[in-house]
């Protein structure tokens, strides 16, 4: 779901980019350890901890939000919002729409290295490429990344 939000005369974009697969394979299998602690018997609390553990997690990295305009780019990971990035327009030097596969991101998720920069990726495909004024990149999973980038140039 994307599209231009209406504010004044400034144009934003807001994205929600969400990995289903993710989602429902975690949220299935943090229920099945969720069941299986209830049903076994002597009640394992490490099961149920796990369980409730791998639902939370999956449910909360399988989807960003992210919101991009001339002050800059939000991301907010999940139902809960957390983790939060703002990157301010002042921080950014150049945006970009970049397509990516699981090789060039090293995997989907939140993660972070000094070679390859911040990545917020739910998916693989069209993603939003910030360089950063401190020489670092961002990857972040959107649903049109070129809209996101005119939306941050204010072009």
């Amino acid at each position: 779901m994307s599209g231009p939000i209406p504010d004044g005369k400034r144009v934003a974009y807001s994205s929600w980019a969400v990995n289903w697969i993710l989602a429902i394979s975690g949220a299935a299998i943090g229920l099945v350890m969720v069941l299986l602690s209830i049903f076994l018997s002597g009640r394992p609390l490490g099961l149920l901890i796990g369980g409730i553990s791998v639902l939370v997690v999956s449910l909360q990295f399988s989807s960003l939000r992210v919101t991009a305009g001339q002050n800059g780019v939000i991301a907010r990971y999940g139902p809960f919002g957390q983790p939060r990035f703002r990157f301010s327009r002042d921080s950014i030097s150049e945006a970009a729409s970049r397509d990516v596969t699981i090789w060039d991101v090293g995997g989907l998720g939140l993660h972070w290295s000094p070679w390859r920069g911040t990545r917020l990726t739910v998916r693989t495909g069209p993603t939003l490429q910030l360089s950063m004024v401190n020489g670092c990149t961002v990857l972040i999973s959107v649903a049109d990344p070129d809209y996101a980038v005119r939306a941050i140039t204010g072009r």
